[in-house]
């Protein structure tokens, strides 16, 4: 048994390898991108708060780590998506968008139902004392939350 492909576009190869070679000219910035997050009210850039909560800022602050914590669900994430999707025509920024929006949630996921070391008394005292009856880890005011995005850009 043969196969014989017709195609009535003689271009319709080239496209396609345009389009892949596309595809590899973007990637999804996940988390905190340099100058797209709203700083906290006195300046603080929010990608220094969570950095200061993944790595920990000894001796005061254990490490906390969100980012490592979500990312077997945005593996799993990715390998569903690729699995049920191809690269067609001007779909490559939809993919990476898609992408993009299940990562920041799986993120979301692990900053709010993560299991992490407990927030010290003193802390949530303090906590009390501005009002806040959080005792949540990496859950204050919830800025940090609110500003995890996904950005789909040009490769640097």
């Amino acid at each position: 048994m043969t196969a014989t492909i017709t195609h009535t576009n003689p271009n319709a190869l080239k496209k396609i390898y345009e389009q892949i070679g596309a595809a590899c000219q973007r990637v999804v910035a996940v988390g905190f991108p340099s100058g797209m997050c709203q700083a906290y009210p006195d300046g603080t850039p929010v990608a220094e708060v969570a950095a200061q909560n993944v790595y920990g800022v000894p001796p005061k602050i254990p490490a906390r780590d969100f980012m490592s914590q979500a990312r077997p669900d945005i593996a799993r994430h990715q390998q569903e998506v690729a699995q049920k999707n191809s690269i067609v025509f001007g779909q490559v920024n939809t993919l990476l968008a898609a992408l993009g929006e299940l990562a920041v949630k799986d993120i979301k996921r692990a900053i709010t139902s993560g299991s992490y070391e407990p927030l010290a008394a003193y802390t949530i005292e303090k906590r009390r004392e501005k009002g806040n009856r959080s005792v949540k880890p990496l859950i204050e005011t919830g800025h940090m939350l609110r500003s995890t995005i996904y950005v789909v850009r040009d490769k640097e």
